[in-house]
């Protein structure tokens, strides 16, 4: 999806980007989350970790500083505790849903064949829990369920060894769930599967000392932007990834543009974001009209990156010459370049 924008917008755009943005310091190694009153450092690779797998969409912000229990180096995030395992040398995610006693007895083995059996519970994934556990590694993140789908105060939730997912259906708009319907295409938005604050859960239950800290001397506020973003598109593969510096945050697959509109390549900076944006335009025999795009972030004359909710087609040559993502990782990405000015380099 295109909209032409005037050359002259785009070059008083460029013209504005406020280039001192990268200049940062790259081997940042402790942060401080204001949100919270926490630093989170990388002695144990905590930091790294966070920044790796989700941020706060994922792990929450840190409610406490680094402590030792059982011997190990730890530290509470609101959805998670991260774990040092020193005998593997890596960061490991806490055993929350069993330490919560969430584990509830085998159930029988269902025949449907959209609901998959898991052997070392006795538990099953099934409709979007099951969605989301397979497409955003799930045994690795949540570890296996440990009990089934059920209501909670209203709410669909769903207990895994390491924590517990709400569903939230609302997060769905009514315009793309009329897509979604109208279509027969699966959907994911950001915020609909969601996993719960069982870390704070945990942590309160011990006692533990939630209470903000004052920021250390020469410590930096946490930004995504205290690294420099690289945002890297492969035509060729199909795929999109995130770095801050040289640590990679983000791989989404993505749709380019068809034989006659092919999205251009080189190297290029956001210069306009949308949260969304009609985008109509008639070039080389067609035309086109979409209300609402989402998450618009534009980075050269008329191409842009945004989500997309009238297709999931992604891995394939469909656009007029955008990079389309899902609608969870557009959002991810439009929150993640804070400003404009992220660099884009797209290899053929």
């Amino acid at each position: 999806m295109r909209l032409l924008i005037p050359r002259l917008l785009l070059l008083i755009a460029l013209l504005l980007i406020n280039r001192s943005a990268y200049a940062v310091e790259p081997s940042v190694q402790a942060v401080y989350f204001a949100q919270t009153g926490h630093h989170v450092d990388d002695q144990f690779g905590f930091l790294s970790y966070w920044r790796a797998h989700g941020q706060v969409t994922r792990l929450g912000y840190p409610i406490t500083e680094q402590i030792i229990e059982h011997n190990r180096p730890v530290q509470y995030f609101e959805r998670a505790r991260l774990e040092f395992h020193a005998e593997h040398n890596q960061v490991l995610l806490g055993l929350l849903g069993r330490e919560l006693g969430m584990a509830t007895p085998p159930v029988a083995v269902s025949a449907d064949p959209s609901v998959i059996a898991i052997p070392e519970t006795g538990h099953t994934l099934q409709g979007e829990f099951r969605e989301f556990w397979q497409r955003s590694a799930g045994l690795q993140f949540l570890g296996y369920p440990i009990a089934e789908p059920t209501n909670e105060a209203g709410m669909l939730v769903q207990w895994f060894e390491r924590g517990r997912l709400e569903y939230h259906p609302e997060a769905l708009k009514p315009l793309w769930l009329a897509y979604a319907q109208l279509k027969a295409i699966d959907l994911d938005p950001l915020y609909e599967i969601i996993p719960s604050a069982v870390g704070r859960q945990v942590a309160q239950l011990n006692g533990l000392m939630l209470d903000a800290v004052p920021q250390r001397q020469a410590v930096p506020t946490w930004s995504p932007q205290l690294w420099p973003q690289t945002i890297k598109v492969s035509l060729t593969n199909y795929t999109l990834e995130a770095y801050e510096a040289d640590l990679k945050v983000l791989t989404a697959p993505i749709a380019i543009g068809k034989p006659g509109f092919e999205t251009v390549s080189g190297s290029f900076l956001v210069y306009q974001k949308w949260w969304e944006k009609d985008m109509q335009s008639s070039e080389r025999g067609e035309s086109w009209n979409t209300s609402a795009v989402p998450f618009v972030q534009f980075f050269y004359r008329d191409w842009a990156i945004h989500g997309t909710y009238w297709h999931a087609d992604f891995g394939t040559r469909r656009s007029h010459g955008c990079i389309n993502l899902a609608l969870a990782e557009a959002e991810w990405l439009y929150n993640w370049t804070d400003r404009t000015g992220t660099a884009v380099i797209v290899d053929p």
